[in-house]
């Protein structure tokens, strides 16, 4: 089936007048940002995908805490425990280091034997996500 020539037309100015009306706020503009400029842009502001998160979850009511057990819920009890007694993966109940932890797994560290596992889990989390995960682990030693 083809597509008649004025529906492709057509949708390609309501693409084009959409876009025109959009309004991007607080982002840097980086259209001819490339080699070290853009490295140093994804330093100073984190990847487009970070931003956004850190902004939508700034919108949330959410406490760090709260934040910090959607997180660990979805991403670290089935290795480490609902409440973080271990068991795939180590106890972490009452671990104050948390955030330097899941730093150097993000760096490609080494820092046990199933490290490999950790890299792929930490480089989905931002900094702020590290933090409110702390928060959230800090809870669980009480």
């Amino acid at each position: 089936m083809k597509i008649p020539l004025i529906i492709i037309i057509f949708s390609s100015l309501l693409v084009v007048l959409f876009y025109s009306q959009t309004n991007y706020k607080d982002y840097a503009r980086v259209h001819n940002c490339s080699g070290s400029c853009y490295d140093n842009e994804l330093k100073n502001s984190g990847t487009p995908s970070e931003r956004l998160h850190a902004k939508m979850m700034s919108l949330s009511n959410k406490t760090t805490v709260e934040l910090g057990k959607d997180i660990y819920s979805k991403n670290c009890a089935a290795c480490h425990g609902g409440s973080g007694e271990g068991g795939v993966g180590p106890y972490l109940a009452g671990k104050n280091n948390i955030v330097d932890m899941l730093q150097a797994y993000k760096d490609k560290k080494t820092r046990g034997t199933q490290s490999a596992i950790m890299w792929a889990n930490a480089q989905q989390l931002s900094t702020k996500d590290m933090e409110n995960l702390a928060e959230y682990i800090d809870t669980l030693g009480n």
